[in-house]
């Protein structure tokens, strides 16, 4: 899912978000996956099951 955000763009209007809110600290989804404790996050139960 998160590649289909990354290769198809043309749902958001990126330079338009960027223009409109300059102080957000943007980043691709790569590199917000790379910031995930994976390993804690698989690891967690899910709160409905």
């Amino acid at each position: 899912m998160f590649q289909s955000f990354e290769d198809n763009p043309v749902h958001t209007d990126i330079t338009a978000l960027h223009a409109e809110f300059p102080d957000v600290r943007w980043h691709s989804f790569r590199d917000w996956a790379k910031t995930v404790d994976w390993e804690w996050a698989l690891a967690q139960k899910p709160s409905w099951g």
